[in-house]
């Protein structure tokens, strides 16, 4: 199976609730990503499924641990729309661990890049995340 697989089956997965199933696509889409021929995309992507997949079957702070390091993964890679993605979880993350400021400065960073990009449904979906935030905050 290839790493682009793994990584779609980590989705539905995920969605469907299923996040230890998840989270083994995401590890062999991991250890695909690490062949010499793969993208720097393809990691970042692969990373932020193992991230994304450790939110719900391990634990925040794990899951926060390796979306950062698939965002340094998507910058290197200049990959902006994975980086804006990954923006947006690690604010969710930083949400759920009540880490406002945090939150706020990954939240900045997801409406920055969708305005860059001229992304409007991730826009949308990063300006209601930076609402929500300043919701909590009180």
């Amino acid at each position: 199976m290839t790493t682009e697989a793994d990584i779609s089956l980590h989705v539905s997965y995920l969605y469907a609730g299923q996040a230890q199933r998840a989270l083994a696509h995401c590890r062999r889409a991991l250890i695909s990503a690490g062949h010499p021929d793969a993208s720097l995309s393809t990691r970042a992507r692969a990373l932020s499924g193992v991230g994304h997949a450790a939110l719900d079957a391990i634990s925040i702070p794990r899951g926060l641990h390796w979306l950062k390091r698939a965002h340094q993964s998507a910058e290197m890679a200049e990959d902006l729309a994975t980086a804006s993605w990954i923006s947006q979880l690690l604010a969710e993350g930083y949400i759920e661990l009540a880490q406002w400021d945090e939150a706020a400065r990954w939240t900045a960073r997801a409406v920055r890049l969708d305005t860059s990009l001229h992304r409007d449904r991730s826009l949308t979906r990063s300006r209601a995340l930076d609402a929500r935030l300043r919701a909590l905050r009180g």
